[in-house]
C-alpha cells in the first residue's frame, strides 16, 4: 500500500461508488488552507494522480469568493467546483459523497458518479483511479466497520458493569480485569486465588436474603443476576451486584463462572438521597402557605396541600371537598371572579382545564377585592401544577413603589449636584465593585493616564495592594452599611507615589460612594511636623541626637542641652562626630553588636551601653534608637534618646541583694513564701513552700494553678471563695487554715495567709505575698486535746446521769423498803393501815416502773434501736383515748379540755409510741395548769403533715428555759414542788417524733401559758384506719369468784421462784390450774413431750434462749399444737400468731380480761370437739 493509500481515514459511512462511477471533483482542504499547502501536498501523491489532476481536474480554491468561503466551514461542503471555469459554479451535495481525512492535513476527495464530458484517455486514467480508489475505501470500510463493532462491545460491556472475573470450580477468583482497582482501592492482583465466599458478605436489609439466593446457585453451578452483596475495600465497605454464568468444556465437567460485577454503592446512595429528597419535597409543598395542587391529563386531583383546602374552604364555605373536584372548582373560579367578560371567563376555564405548550404561564385574578396570582407549570406525563399566591399586598406595595419613583428620581437629581459640588475627587462603585460613575476631574485624569475608568474594577485604576483594599472596605460597607475610612495609593505619570485618603459609604440600590483626598504634600507636612515635635517634646527632659543616615559614618547633625547636660559635651563638639565617640576605648560592649546590626537593618533598637562623660565618669546610658523615613520610605535619619540607668541599676542590684538575703532567710524558716503576679497569673514560690507541698525540685516560678492543684478537694471551694473576696478588697489580710495534698497524697494542715500588696487605681489586685505554715502538729495536738475534753465531758454527763438517777430511785425504793419493813415488823396491823402501806408501795414501784420505761425508751431512740411499726392513726380517737385514761388526774386539778379536731383527720406513726407521746403532752398540760384550768387540743393539716397543738393556761416557761427542756432529768425548778416526774419525757417525746418522721416545736411566755405543736406525716390515701378501744369500754371483767370447770393443764416454764410464784397466784384467781413448772429448759421439753397441755406459760426474758427459740422448742417436742401466754418480751418479737403477751410488771386488769377472753374461746372449742350428746363436765 502507498503512502497515500495508508493515509487515507474513512470519515463517513455511504456505500462506495462502484468501478462505473465518474469522477468528477477535486481535493480540496476542509478548512481554508494555506495556498502553500498545495504544493506540498502534490508532491507526496502518485505520479499517476499527479498525472491526473494535473490533467483532468482543476483546483478551484483560489477561486472561492465570499460567499463559497462562508460555506466552506468544518462539518459542512468543502468546496463548489466545476469542468468548465466558464460555468456557473455549482455546490458539491455532500450527502452523494464520502468524505477521506489525508494524512496529518484535513483534505476532503468528493466521488459521486456522473458521465464525465473530459478526454477519453483522460477519462480512462480516471476511470482506473475511480476502481483504485474505491476498493481501498471499501478495504477502510471494513476495517472501520470492525473497529465501530469492537468499540461498540467495549461500550456496551463498560456501560453494564465496572469490572469483569472468572473462577474456578472451586470458586476461586483466576482472573479479573484492572478496573476493580479503581473500586477496591486494592490492585487487581489481590483478588485473585481468593475464594468467592471470602471476597463477597452478606448485604444488609433490603437485600439480605439475596445472599441465600447466590449461595444456592453456587452449590447448583447455575446462573445468578445482579446479587448485591457486601466487599471490603480499602475505601470501605461496597455494595456490588454480582453476576455469573457457568463455564462448562466439551465433556460438561463444570470449569468455573465467568461473570460481571457493578459497584452500587454510589447509585444505593444516590437512590436513597432521591428518596430522601422526595420526602423532603413533599413536606415542603404540604408545609407551603401558598396552595397547591397536581391534577392529572383528564382533571382528576393528585395531590392538594393543606393550604389548598383552607383557601377552597375560605372562598366557599361549607362546600365539603369543593377543592377535591377540579372541573368543578374552574367553574367557580370563572364565575367568583370579578372584572372578567363571559369570554374571557370561557377563556380562563379552558386554560386550567387543558394547558397549551409545555411552558409555565401565570395570569391573575380578582376575588373579592382580593387579588391572586395564578401559576400553572406543565409536568411530565400531561400531568399540570397548580400554584395560587394571594398578591394583594405586593400589588399594593407595588403602586407604592410607583408613588416613590418619582422621590428618589429628585433624590438621585439632588444627590448628584451635591456629588458635583464636592471638593474632594469621588468614584461611584456597583455591588460587583465596577466604576459606574465619577467626577469630571477624576475623569480627565484617568484619560491623562491612558487608564479606563468606567466599567472597570478596581485593578484597572489602582496597584493591587491598594485595590485589595479597597474591595475589602467596599464589602464591609454593602455587608453592614457601615462608612469605613482606608488609605490608598497609586502611581503618578510624571512619577513616584500619589496617597489618597478615601472614605465609603453605602448608597441606594447597593452602590458604595467613594470620596478621594489627595494626602501627598499633607502626609509630608505630617511628617515634618512630628519629627519637630517629638524634638520640642524632648527638648527640656531627655537628651537627644540626631544622626544623618544618609551619610557613611552617620555624624551627629544635631544635640539639645539635654545631652550636654548629661554628658558635658557641648552640642558644637559633638556636631559632625559619629556617637561612638561616647563610648571612649570601650568599643566591645554586649550592646555593640546588637547596634550595628540594627543599623545596618534600618530598624529601631534598644541597648544599654557604658558610655563616659566628658570627665571621664562612666555611666550606664539606655539608648534608643528610631529611624526616621521619608515619603518614599528611604531611610534619611536616626533619632537617639539618652536616659541615664546608672542609678536605676545600682538599686535594682541592690534589690537583688536584698532579695537574695530575704531568700536566704526565707528558705533557713519553716515557712513558705509565695509572690503571686495576678495579671500574668505567674507566682514565685519559695523553697519552704514547695518542701510544704511535697514538689521540692519543682521550679521556683510557676503558675499559680500549681497551689490549687495541692489545695484538698474539701477545702477547695471555701479557699477559693475567700481569697476572691479579699482580692476584691472586703477583708484586710486573708487567713485560713486549711488541708493541703502533699505529692505523695499525703494530707498536711497549712495556716495560709496572704494580703493584696499592689492595687491598680480603681482597686484591682495586680499582686498579692502570701505565706504558708505547717500547723499539722499543732492541729493534732488540738485534736487530742478536744478529743480529751469529749471524753471528760461523757464522763461527767455519765456521772451527773447517775447521780440523778440515784437520786431519782433512792425516794421511791426508800418508800418501797420502808413499808415493805413496818409490814414485816408490825403482824398485828389493821386492814386499812395494811392496804394504806400496800398503796404507798404500789405507787412507788409504778414511779420505779415509769423511771426505768423511760431511762429504757431514751437509750433506744439514742442508739437507733427502736422498734416502730407505722400505720394510719386516727387522732381524734387517740387524743380522746388519752384524754379518757387521763380523766381521773383531770378531775382532781378540775381540768377541762376542748377537743378541736376534724373527723378522719390520720397521721402515718406507731400507734402505741404516738399514744405514748400524747400521753406525756397530756399529763404535763394537766400537771402544770393552774388548777380549774382548760386544755386546747386543735389540730390543722398542710400538704404533707398533720400539725396538732396542746395548749394550757399555765405558769409556762421563761424563753432562756426553753434550751433547757431537752436536757436529762431538768425540770426547771419543779423537783420540790410535789409534783411528780422524771425530767425525760418531753427529751423522749422529741426523739419518738423524730424517729416516726414528725417534729415537737415549744412556744410559751411566762404566766401566758405553753403551747406546743407536733407534726406528723399525713397518712397515705387509701391505709386503713383501726379503730382504738375507748378507755372503759373493753370487754366486761370476769366475776372474781371462781368458775366450776375442769382444771387447766399448764406448763410453767419460768427459771425465776418469785416470778413463778406470782404467775401461779395471779392465775389461780381466774381458774382452776394444774401446774406442771419446769425451770430447765430440758425439763420443759421434756414435759411437753410427755403430756399433752392446755397452756404454756414461759418466761419471755431468759437469758440462755430467746422467746422464739423456746417455743420453738417445744412445739418440737409437743405432739399437739399449743397456745403459750409469753411474759416480759418484746410483744413483736415473742409470740406466735394466736398467743398472748403480758408485759412487766403484770397489769391485772389487762391479764382478767385477756385470760378470761382466752378461756371462753378455750371451753368453746372443747366442746365443738366432744361427741354428738356428751358434755363438758
Amino acid at each position: 500500500m502507498s503512502t497515500w493509500q495508508r493515509g487515507l481515514r474513512m470519515r463517513g459511512n455511504k456505500a462506495p461508488l462502484s468501478p462505473q462511477s465518474t469522477l468528477r471533483s477535486v481535493m480540496s482542504p476542509s478548512t481554508s488552507p494555506d495556498p502553500r499547502e498545495w504544493e506540498g501536498l502534490s508532491e507526496r501523491w502518485p505520479a499517476h494522480l499527479q498525472r491526473a489532476m494535473g490533467s483532468c481536474l482543476r483546483l478551484a480554491c483560489s477561486l472561492l469568493g465570499a460567499e463559497e468561503s462562508a460555506i466552506a466551514r468544518p462539518g459542512g461542503p468543502c468546496l463548489w467546483t466545476s469542468h468548465d471555469q466558464a460555468e456557473p459554479r455549482q455546490p458539491l451535495d455532500q450527502s452523494d459523497g464520502l468524505i477521506l481525512d489525508m494524512e496529518r492535513l484535513r483534505w476532503t476527495l468528493h466521488l459521486w458518479p456522473q458521465a464525465a464530458t473530459g478526454r477519453p484517455g483522460q477519462e480512462g486514467i480516471l476511470a482506473d483511479l475511480s476502481v483504485q480508489l474505491s476498493a481501498l475505501l471499501r478495504a477502510a470500510q471494513d476495517a472501520w466497520e470492525l473497529r465501530i463493532q469492537q468499540a461498540r462491545v467495549r461500550t456496551a460491556i463498560r456501560a453494564g458493569t465496572d469490572w469483569l472475573w472468572e473462577s474456578d470450580a472451586q470458586g476461586r477468583i483466576t482472573w479479573v480485569t484492572d478496573s476493580v482497582s479503581t473500586h477496591s482501592g486494592w490492585p487487581a492482583e489481590r483478588d485473585l486465588h481468593q475464594d468467592l465466599n471470602s471476597l463477597y458478605q452478606r448485604a444488609p436489609a433490603p437485600f439480605t436474603e439475596q445472599a441465600d439466593t447466590w449461595s444456592r446457585a453456587l452449590k447448583q453451578q447455575s446462573a445468578f443476576q445482579e446479587v448485591v452483596l457486601i466487599r471490603k475495600t480499602a475505601h470501605g465497605p461496597l455494595h456490588v451486584a454480582l453476576s455469573g454464568h457457568p463455564v462448562f468444556d466439551s465433556q460438561l465437567r463444570f470449569m468455573g463462572y465467568r461473570g460481571t460485577a457493578r459497584d452500587l454503592t454510589r447509585t444505593l446512595h444516590e437512590r436513597a438521597q432521591a428518596h430522601a429528597r422526595e420526602r423532603l419535597l413533599d413536606l415542603s409543598l404540604k408545609g407551603l402557605d401558598h396552595p397547591l395542587i397536581m391534577v392529572d391529563d383528564a382533571g382528576a386531583l393528585l395531590f392538594a396541600n393543606p393550604a389548598w383546602h383552607a383557601f377552597t374552604q375560605h372562598w366557599w364555605p361549607g362546600a365539603e371537598g369543593a377543592g377535591d373536584d377540579w372541573p368543578a372548582m374552574v367553574r367557580r373560579l370563572s364565575q367568583t371572579a370579578s372584572g372578567l367578560n363571559e369570554v374571557q371567563r370561557e377563556r380562563m376555564a379552558a386554560l386550567l382545564l387543558q394547558p397549551r405548550g409545555d411552558r409555565s404561564r401565570q395570569f391573575e385574578l380578582t376575588l373579592q377585592h382580593r387579588c391572586w396570582s395564578w401559576n400553572t407549570h406543565p409536568l411530565d406525563g400531561g400531568r399540570v401544577m397548580h400554584m395560587v399566591r394571594d398578591i394583594s399586598a405586593h400589588k399594593r406595595t407595588q403602586q407604592a413603589l410607583l408613588k416613590n419613583a418619582q422621590v428618589l428620581s429628585v433624590a438621585e437629581a439632588k444627590s448628584r449636584a451635591i456629588l458635583a459640588a464636592l471638593p474632594d475627587a469621588w468614584v461611584v462603585m456597583s455591588s460587583s465593585l465596577q466604576c459606574v460613575d465619577a467626577c469630571s476631574a477624576w475623569l480627565e485624569r484617568a484619560a491623562r493616564d491612558t487608564t479606563p475608568l468606567i466599567g472597570q474594577a478596581p485593578e484597572a485604576w489602582l496597584p493591587e495592594a491598594s485595590a485589595d483594599t479597597l474591595r475589602m472596605a467596599a464589602g464591609t460597607v454593602l455587608a453592614t452599611g457601615t462608612p469605613q475610612r482606608i488609605s490608598l495609593h497609586r502611581d503618578a505619570p510624571e512619577g513616584g507615589v500619589v496617597r489618597y485618603e478615601a472614605r465609603l459609604s453605602l448608597m441606594p440600590n447597593a452602590a458604595v460612594l467613594v470620596l478621594l483626598r489627595d494626602l501627598t504634600a499633607w502626609e509630608q507636612l505630617e511628617q515634618e511636623r512630628e519629627l519637630l515635635a517629638r524634638i520640642v517634646e524632648a527638648e527640656a527632659s531627655l537628651p537627644i541626637l540626631i544622626c544623618d543616615a544618609r551619610q557613611a559614618d552617620m555624624p551627629i547633625i544635631y544635640a539639645n542641652p539635654s545631652f550636654e547636660r548629661l554628658t558635658g559635651y557641648m552640642a558644637t563638639e559633638a556636631m559632625g562626630r559619629n556617637c561612638h565617640f561616647l563610648q571612649g576605648d570601650d568599643r566591645d560592649q554586649p550592646g555593640s553588636e546588637r547596634m550595628r546590626d540594627a543599623l545596618a537593618k534600618g530598624e529601631a533598637c534598644t541597648v544599654l551601653m557604658r558610655n563616659y562623660r566628658k570627665d571621664g565618669q562612666a555611666f550606664l546610658n539606655e539608648l534608643h534608637l528610631t529611624p526616621v523615613r521619608d515619603a518614599e520610605d528611604q531611610l534619611t535619619h536616626y533619632m537617639a534618646v539618652l536616659s541615664d540607668q546608672t542609678e536605676r541599676h545600682r538599686q535594682a542590684e541592690a534589690l537583688r541583694l536584698s532579695e537574695e538575703r530575704m531568700r536566704f532567710a526565707l528558705d533557713g524558716s519553716e515557712l513558705g513564701v509565695c509572690d503571686w503576679d495576678l495579671a500574668s497569673g505567674v507566682a514565685y514560690f519559695s523553697e519552704g513552700w514547695k518542701a510544704l507541698s511535697g514538689q521540692a525540685d519543682a521550679a521556683t516560678v510557676g503558675r499559680i494553678d500549681n497551689f490549687w492543684d495541692h489545695v484538698d478537694t474539701q477545702d477547695r471551694a471555701q479557699v477559693r471563695a475567700q481569697v476572691i473576696e479579699h482580692l476584691k478588697g472586703h477583708s484586710a489580710v486573708f487567713e485560713m487554715e486549711h488541708r493541703l495534698r502533699r505529692t505523695d497524697h499525703s494530707l498536711i494542715w497549712v495556716r495560709n495567709r496572704g494580703k493584696v500588696v499592689q492595687r491598680d487605681p480603681s482597686g484591682l489586685a495586680l499582686r498579692w505575698v502570701g505565706t504558708l505554715a505547717d500547723i499539722t502538729t499543732q492541729r493534732e495536738s488540738e485534736a487530742l486535746e478536744e478529743e480529751r475534753r469529749s471524753l471528760a465531758l461523757v464522763s461527767k454527763s455519765k456521772s451527773e446521769f447517775l447521780s440523778r438517777m440515784s437520786h431519782e430511785m433512792r425516794t421511791p425504793l426508800n418508800a418501797v423498803i420502808g413499808f415493805a419493813d413496818l409490814l414485816r415488823q408490825e403482824p398485828g396491823i389493821q386492814r386499812q393501815q395494811l392496804r394504806e402501806y400496800a398503796g404507798h408501795i404500789f405507787h412507788a414501784g409504778q414511779h420505779l416502773l415509769d423511771l426505768t420505761n423511760d431511762v429504757l425508751d431514751l437509750q433506744q431512740t439514742e442508739s437507733g434501736h427502736l422498734s416502730l411499726e407505722l400505720q394510719s392513726v386516727p387522732l381524734r380517737e387517740a387524743l380522746s383515748h388519752g384524754w379518757a385514761m387521763l380523766a381521773p388526774l383531770a378531775a382532781r386539778r378540775r381540768v377541762r379540755h376542748a377537743l378541736e379536731v376534724p373527723e378522719g383527720a390520720a397521721a402515718w406513726a406507731d400507734r402505741r409510741r404516738l399514744q405514748q407521746v400524747l400521753m406525756n403532752l397530756l399529763s404535763n398540760a394537766i400537771k402544770y395548769n393552774r388548777e380549774g384550768g382548760w386544755v386546747r387540743l386543735r389540730a390543722e393539716q398542710d400538704a404533707s403533715h398533720w400539725h396538732l397543738w396542746v395548749e394550757d393556761q399555765g405558769p409556762g416557761f421563761r424563753r432562756e428555759d426553753l434550751k433547757r427542756l431537752y436536757q436529762p432529768f431538768e425540770r426547771l425548778g419543779k423537783e420540790t414542788s410535789g409534783i411528780e416526774g422524771t425530767g425525760l419525757g418531753l427529751l423522749i417525746t422529741r426523739s419518738l417524733l423524730q424517729a416516726m418522721g414528725g417534729e415537737i416545736l415549744i412556744d410559751s411566755e411566762t404566766g401566758g401559758g405553753a403551747s406546743i405543736r407536733i407534726s406528723l406525716p399525713v397518712s397515705p390515701e387509701g391505709a386503713a384506719v383501726p379503730k382504738l378501744v375507748p378507755h372503759g369500754q373493753g370487754q366486761a371483767c370476769a366475776p372474781a369468784d371462781p368458775i366450776p370447770q375442769p382444771p387447766l393443764r399448764v406448763l410453767l416454764v419460768d427459771d425465776n421462784p418469785i416470778s413463778a410464784l406470782l404467775l401461779r397466784e395471779s392465775l389461780q384467781v381466774f381458774a382452776c390450774v394444774d401446774w406442771t413448772e419446769a425451770s430447765e429448759l430440758d425439763a420443759a421439753c421434756a414435759a411437753a413431750a410427755s403430756q399433752a397441755f392446755d397452756l404454756w406459760v414461759v418466761d419471755g426474758q431468759r437469758s440462755d434462749v430467746s422467746p422464739a427459740e423456746l417455743l420453738a422448742m417445744l412445739s418440737s417436742a409437743a405432739a399437739v399444737p399449743t397456745p403459750a401466754i409469753v411474759i416480759g418480751a418484746d410483744e413483736h418479737e415473742a409470740r406466735r400468731p394466736g398467743d398472748l403477751h403480758w408485759p412487766r410488771p403484770l397489769d391485772m386488769a389487762l391479764m382478767r380480761t385477756e385470760f378470761m377472753a382466752w378461756l371462753a374461746r378455750h371451753q368453746a372449742h372443747a366442746c365443738a370437739r366432744l361427741p354428738q350428746g356428751e358434755s363438758a363436765s
